[in-house]
Order: structure tokens, then C-alpha cells, then sequence
């Protein structure tokens, strides 16, 4: 497999050799093969090459593996009336954030900023998770025109994973309160998804089905076409 994608990689201009360098040095181990199976494969992933269209708005969208799974939902509902990017990462808990905020974002200037922290943050202290959120928020700030914060996503019962839902109950109203305090608008992930969470979600699993990635994504996809003000 290593061999194949060498040789397919180097069929590919110098902006996209740079950016498969870039996930190579970023997405991880347990990613990086994954990604090159189904780049063999012909398969879309969140990982693609955005090949962002000049005088579309660009939307970037920050998040754990639950965004990994929505994110090529959203750029296939907005192809060619938004440029949809994300952070070449599973962008974990909010001290990671912090540390790679300004890698993440560079020079950029985007017109939304798409963003979750939680579900990794679940074990965080309130007072902390409250606090980092409060120390990333105007970060983002400066680098878009509109930043949109997304609820987790509910977790099921199970100490043997450290998971606890009343953890994300905390962590979301704790996060409504700093986006409040900073005018930023809120998708509410949760509420959408806690009355049919059973068909969406993978049982006793804080992830999703292919179709409750589909159904987040088409959910996101109206969220961000609301706010920049773009029809059907």
C-alpha cells in the first residue's frame, strides 16, 4: 500500500503533495493508514484537498472526530457555493487547542469558523474547560467573520469509558455561557440529536452511523447557509 500511494502521490501538483505532507505530519497513526486506504480507494474522506475556489466564502471547521465524520457531508451539500476546510486533525481537548491554535489558523481569515470542544474535555474540570474556551474564543475571533460554536454530542452510560452524559450536559451549558458573554451563536449538536439518538448513534458509543453523520452534516450544512445568508 505504501508503494501505491508513493507513486499516486507523486502524480499530484506541488499545492497537493503539500498538503498530503501535511496530514502525513498531522493526522496521526491511527488515521494515516486509514486515509491512504481510502485515498487508494477513490473514496472521499474529511482529510481531501479542499481546492478552495476563489471569491467563495471559506468555512473551517474545528473539531474531534465527530466533525471528522460530518465534514464531508458539509463540503458536498455546499460545492460550489462555499469552500469548506478543517484542521488537518482530530483536534482533541482544548489544550491541544490552545497550543495549536496558531499553526491551525496561520494568516488565514475565513468567513466562519465552525467549532466544538467537549467530548474530549468531558473529564476536564468545569472551571478549566470554561476557562480555556474562554482563552481559544478570541482567537478564532480574529480570524473570521462570523464563529459558531457546535454542542456535543450526547455520550452513552459507561464508566468502563470513562463516559458520563451529564458531563456534556455540564461542558455545553458552561460553553453556552462563554458564547453568550461573546456573542457567538450556537448549533445545538445535542439537542438535535438526543430524541433519535438511538437510530443515529452506534450503540453504547459516543459515535455515529453513516446516516447520523449525514443527518449532522445536512444539519450543520443549514446552520452555516443561514448565517452567510445563502438559498437553496
Amino acid at each position: 500500500m505504501d508503494r501505491k500511494y508513493e507513486q499516486w502521490r507523486q502524480t499530484l501538483s506541488p499545492e497537493r503533495q503539500e498538503w498530503e505532507k501535511t496530514l502525513e505530519n498531522s493526522i496521526g497513526s491511527y488515521y494515516w493508514p486509514l486515509y491512504k486506504r481510502d485515498r487508494l480507494a477513490g473514496k472521499e474522506t474529511c482529510w481531501d484537498y479542499a481546492d478552495s475556489k476563489p471569491g467563495l466564502p471559506t468555512v473551517f471547521v474545528i473539531g474531534d472526530s465527530i466533525s471528522l465524520g460530518y465534514t464531508p457531508v458539509v463540503r458536498k451539500n455546499l460545492k460550489g457555493k462555499v469552500n469548506v476546510e478543517r484542521v488537518p486533525e482530530n483536534c482533541g481537548k482544548l489544550s491541544h487547542a490552545l497550543a495549536s491554535v496558531d499553526k491551525w489558523l496561520g494568516s488565514n481569515h475565513y468567513k466562519l469558523i465552525y467549532f466544538n470542544f467537549g467530548i474530549h474535555d468531558r473529564r476536564t474540570p468545569l472551571a478549566t474547560y470554561q476557562k480555556e474556551l474562554k482563552e481559544l474564543v478570541p482567537k478564532l475571533k480574529q480570524h473570521a467573520d462570523i464563529v459558531v460554536f457546535a454542542s456535543s454530542t450526547p455520550l452513552p452510560q459507561d464508566p468502563s469509558k470513562e463516559m458520563d452524559n451529564l458531563d456534556i450536559l455540564e461542558k455545553n451549558q458552561a460553553a453556552k455561557e462563554v458564547m453568550s458573554e461573546n456573542q457567538i451563536p450556537v448549533d445545538d449538536l445535542y439537542a438535535f440529536v438526543e430524541p433519535n439518538k438511538h437510530e443515529l448513534m452506534e450503540a453504547n458509543d459516543c459515535h455515529f452511523r453513516s446516516t447520523g453523520y449525514v443527518a449532522l452534516g445536512n444539519h450543520a450544512t443549514e446552520t452555516i447557509k443561514s448565517l452567510l445568508k445563502i438559498e437553496n
